[in-house]
């Protein structure tokens, strides 16, 4: 599977290491709405398409909202290699 190589939104100097969606050229946090939201619905029943897309990611807070259900429904769920932005981390404190 390819990874994403975008550029990080919170640091433009980093290259994106996280797997590109399937059939898509950009990670959860790299793609567009549109995009994800349509790949998303995609997965409701069935967490393989997502199995080790967690991982590497700019976690932003669209990006955490849209995964909602996926947190909420499938779980243990690996988010090794990620980083939360504080944009987010502000949003829950």
């Amino acid at each position: 599977m390819a990874i994403c190589g975008k550029r990080w939104i919170s640091d433009p100097d980093r290259i994106c290491e996280a797997k590109a969606a399937p059939g898509l050229s950009a990670c959860l946090a790299h793609m567009d709405h549109l995009s994800r939201s349509d790949f998303l619905a995609t997965i409701k029943e069935e967490s393989v398409k997502i199995t080790g897309l967690h991982r590497d990611l700019e976690v932003h807070h669209e990006l955490l909202t849209e995964l909602n259900f996926v947190l909420n429904k499938f779980r243990p769920i690996d988010f090794r290699g990620s980083q939360f932005i504080e944009s987010f981390i502000a949003v829950v404190c």
